[in-house]
This record gives C-alpha cells, sequence and structure tokens, in this order.
C-alpha cells in the first residue's frame, strides 16, 4: 500500500500489486480526505505525512497547522487536532497555536507523534490525545523540514536550512550534529548506524555516532525531496 498527501486537501491509498515494479500505480477509489470531520478542520494543504509502523495509522499535517490521525484501512479519521486548538502544554512555553505543520514521524511504538512546524524545535506529541507532552530544542537552527526516528525509537534526526542533528528521544540530548548542508528528507538505515539524507541532486550516506560523512549516491540532475528504505533494509529509494 502507498499513501500519499496533496496540495489538494486529500490523502489517498493506493494498493500496489505484488508483481508491480515500474508504470503507474491505480488507486482503489478510497478517498481519505476527512469528509467525516468538520470542513473547517481539513487543511487547504497537506504538507506532511507519516505512517505507523504497523500501517495502521497516517497521520497527516496542513499547512493551516491542524493535525489528523486516519484509519489506513477504513479512511475514517480517528483524532483530529484543528489549528485553532493546537496549543502547549500549561507548563511548556508559547501557549499559543502552531504553524503550518512541515515534518511528521511516528515512534516505533506507535505512542508518540514527533512535529516540526519549521522552526529550530521539535514537539512531541502523545499519539491517542494528540496534545504536545515536550519539546525537543533545536540545534540546528531554523527551518526543520524532515524529521524522523531509528528502529528502535532511541533515537530521532532532524533535517534543517543549515545542518542535521541527531538526539536521543528520550533525553533530547544532542548525539551528533551535521553543520552546513540542506537536508528535506532523512531516513536511519543499516541497523541505524548509518543516516540517509537528501541533500540536493544528491544522497548522502553519515555515520551515526559522529556524523561523518561516508559515501553520496549520484544520479539525480534536481533536487531530491524524499527518500526512503524497505523494511528489510536491501532497497533503498
Amino acid at each position: 500500500t502507498v499513501v500519499s498527501g496533496s496540495s489538494d486537501a486529500s490523502v489517498r491509498l493506493y494498493d500496489v500489486p505484488e508483481d508491480v515494479t515500474t508504470g503507474d500505480v491505480t488507486g482503489r477509489g478510497q478517498d481519505v480526505t476527512g469528509r467525516a470531520v468538520d470542513p473547517a478542520d481539513v487543511p487547504s494543504k497537506i504538507w506532511a505525512l507519516a505512517v505507523s509502523p504497523d500501517g495502521g495509522t497516517i497521520a497527516s499535517g496542513g499547512a493551516d497547522g491542524s493535525i489528523m490521525m486516519w484509519d489506513s484501512g477504513t479512511g475514517a479519521s480517528k483524532t483530529v487536532c484543528p489549528r485553532a486548538s493546537r496549543h502547549a502544554r500549561a507548563d511548556l512555553p508559547g501557549a499559543t497555536p502552531f504553524p503550518s505543520i512541515r515534518a511528521l514521524a511516528l515512534s516505533p511504538d506507535g505512542k508518540s507523534l514527533l512535529v516540526s512546524t519549521g522552526g529550530h524545535d521539535l514537539d512531541v506529541m502523545d499519539v491517542l490525545s494528540l496534545k504536545r507532552t515536550r519539546q525537543l530544542l533545536g540545534e540546528a537552527g531554523d527551518g526543520v523540514e524532515a524529521v524522523c526516528f531509528s528502529s528502535e525509537g532511541s533515537l530521532v534526526a532532524s533535517g534543517s536550512h543549515s545542518g542535521i542533528v541527531v538526539r536521543f528521544f528520550d533525553t533530547g540530548d544532542v548525539l551528533s550534529v551535521i553543520s552546513g548542508i540542506s537536508s528535506i528528507s532523512l531516513a536511519f538505515i543499516v541497523s541505524d548506524e548509518m543516516l540517509m539524507a537528501a541533500v540536493g541532486h544528491t544522497v548522502l550516506l553519515f555515520e551515526v555516532t559522529s556524523g561523518g560523512l561516508l559515501r553520496a549516491l549520484s544520479g539525480h540532475s534536481a533536487t531530491v525531496h524524499a527518500v526512503c528504505v524497505s523494511p528489510d533494509v536491501k532497497t533503498i529509494a
């Protein structure tokens, strides 16, 4: 199954036959645009998506700052967090609605949602309530456009216009910083020992602990906007 989010304010699911390797994918005709919720809560554009490890839940983030959780099997909305109600906890600073959602990541245990709104801090939200529980303070400047969890959930990585930061999720302590690059998509690979990053026309592979560059994958003639890895870690795209 493939999931996509669009600037037409829709999230769509597609069934991919097992024998298909190239060509177009036909939509199953199940439009997950949030018709079951108040139209005022549906974002005009979908700027971020995340899928739970078991594939059962989809999180979408809108240009208007709203977040929605969907059941991938039925297309029904599970939880809605409109922009107007997205306030910080009383004991967290900045109790104001969040701006547009730039990046999302669901933790491997399915309990936490990592959210970037394009600033230098990351918000950690409880998946069931969609309440913000804490923040991970930024170390690499403004403009975080990419976030991801390691396979075990112990590490998180964020990519901004000025660098990449790898942190311990539980404490927020920084493990490594890769400065001087702008990355818009990230993925942990090879038992979480490597980090794959979309940087300009190339895909770069970094050693997680040291932040050292291991390899550059070339071949694109324009900007790489997304990278991903298969569950068996044998194929990257």
